[in-house]
């Protein structure tokens, strides 16, 4: 049971990781594009407007690429949190 707990740790900071590449990804865009995006706070109104960039988009390749980013970061960071709450709940 312990190496799982091991295990879980590093699930965790690879998933922290990869959360934060593309969050900071998304944020890049939303500058890039004109849109004021602050580095360490406003995460959620900047994914209302990465979807807002998302359906202005009228390239259809290039809101591909943008559509998987941002499912890309939904699961990653629902993976996150799954893993925290299970182990969470395996400790108590």
């Amino acid at each position: 049971m312990e190496s799982l707990s091991i295990i879980s740790i590093f699930v965790l900071i690879g998933l922290a990781l990869i959360v934060n590449v593309l969050f900071y990804k998304m944020k890049g865009i939303l500058v890039k594009n004109g849109i004021d995006s602050h580095l360490l706070y406003g995460h959620i109104s900047d994914i209302i407007d990465f979807v807002s960039l998302i359906n202005r988009t009228e390239d259809p390749e290039r809101k591909k690429k943008l559509i998987i980013l941002l499912v890309s970061l939904l699961i990653s960071l629902i993976a996150f949190i799954v893993v925290v709450y299970f182990r969470i709940t395996d400790n108590s």
